[in-house]
Protein backbone atom coordinates (compact mmCIF):
# COMPACT_ATOMS: atom_id res chain seq x y z
CA UNK A 1 0.00 0.00 0.00
CA UNK A 2 2.72 2.65 1.11
CA UNK A 3 6.22 2.60 -0.33
CA UNK A 4 9.21 2.48 2.23
CA UNK A 5 9.71 6.33 2.00
CA UNK A 6 6.21 7.82 2.54
CA UNK A 7 5.15 5.49 5.45
CA UNK A 8 8.47 7.32 7.16
CA UNK A 9 6.52 11.04 6.25
CA UNK A 10 2.49 10.17 6.65
CA UNK A 11 0.05 13.20 6.02
CA UNK A 12 -3.13 13.79 6.84
CA UNK A 13 -4.76 12.82 3.90
CA UNK A 14 -2.78 9.32 4.02
CA UNK A 15 -3.51 8.61 7.06
CA UNK A 16 -7.32 9.37 6.84
CA UNK A 17 -7.46 6.70 3.66
CA UNK A 18 -6.08 4.49 5.77
CA UNK A 19 -7.72 4.49 8.89
CA UNK A 20 -10.32 1.79 8.26
CA UNK A 21 -7.69 -0.53 6.88
CA UNK A 22 -5.65 0.51 10.14
CA UNK A 23 -8.90 -0.61 12.30
CA UNK A 24 -9.55 -3.44 10.50
CA UNK A 25 -5.96 -4.99 10.90
CA UNK A 26 -5.68 -4.87 6.77
CA UNK A 27 -1.88 -2.81 7.20
CA UNK A 28 1.12 -4.27 7.13
CA UNK A 29 3.17 -3.95 10.82
CA UNK A 30 5.26 -1.51 9.35
CA UNK A 31 2.50 0.93 8.17
CA UNK A 32 0.30 0.40 10.78
CA UNK A 33 3.33 1.80 13.06
CA UNK A 34 4.13 4.54 10.84
CA UNK A 35 0.35 5.75 11.38
CA UNK A 36 0.46 5.08 14.87
CA UNK A 37 2.99 7.46 15.08
CA UNK A 38 1.32 10.07 12.74
CA UNK A 39 -2.08 9.82 15.49
CA UNK A 40 0.52 10.20 18.51
CA UNK A 41 1.24 13.76 17.08
CA UNK A 42 -2.35 14.61 15.28
CA UNK A 43 -5.29 14.89 16.64
CA UNK A 44 -7.69 15.63 14.27
CA UNK A 45 -6.29 11.98 12.91
CA UNK A 46 -5.99 10.71 16.08
CA UNK A 47 -9.70 11.63 16.72
CA UNK A 48 -10.96 10.51 12.91
CA UNK A 49 -9.07 7.01 13.75
CA UNK A 50 -11.26 6.51 17.13
CA UNK A 51 -14.77 7.73 15.02
CA UNK A 52 -13.68 5.06 12.54
CA UNK A 53 -12.85 1.95 14.94
CA UNK A 54 -16.35 2.52 16.85
CA UNK A 55 -18.04 2.97 13.95
CA UNK A 56 -16.30 -0.60 12.35
CA UNK A 57 -17.27 -2.15 15.77
CA UNK A 58 -20.87 -0.86 16.00
CA UNK A 59 -21.44 -1.95 12.18
CA UNK A 60 -19.86 -5.58 13.01
CA UNK A 61 -21.95 -5.92 16.25
CA UNK A 62 -25.45 -5.03 14.20
CA UNK A 63 -24.48 -6.94 12.05
CA UNK A 64 -24.60 -10.63 13.83
CA UNK A 65 -23.97 -13.42 11.27
CA UNK A 66 -26.08 -16.49 11.74
CA UNK A 67 -24.62 -19.50 11.70
CA UNK A 68 -26.52 -23.06 9.71
CA UNK A 69 -28.18 -25.36 12.17
CA UNK A 70 -26.05 -28.36 12.68
CA UNK A 71 -27.89 -30.66 10.64
CA UNK A 72 -27.56 -28.50 7.85
CA UNK A 73 -23.85 -28.39 7.91
CA UNK A 74 -24.03 -31.99 8.43
CA UNK A 75 -25.96 -32.88 5.25
CA UNK A 76 -23.58 -30.19 2.79
CA UNK A 77 -20.77 -31.98 4.30
CA UNK A 78 -22.14 -35.11 3.47
CA UNK A 79 -23.18 -34.23 0.13
CA UNK A 80 -19.70 -32.61 -0.73
CA UNK A 81 -17.31 -35.67 0.74
CA UNK A 82 -17.59 -37.41 -2.47
CA UNK A 83 -17.15 -34.56 -4.66
CA UNK A 84 -14.33 -33.82 -2.62
CA UNK A 85 -12.64 -37.60 -3.11
CA UNK A 86 -13.19 -37.46 -6.83
CA UNK A 87 -11.05 -34.06 -7.05
CA UNK A 88 -8.56 -35.53 -4.74
CA UNK A 89 -7.84 -38.93 -7.16
CA UNK A 90 -8.05 -36.63 -10.11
Amino acid sequence: MLTPESVDDLHCDAVRALSFAACDDALSTREFVAIEAHLHRCVRCRNRYLSDAVFLRATRNAVALDSAPQSLRDRVAHILQPRAAENASA
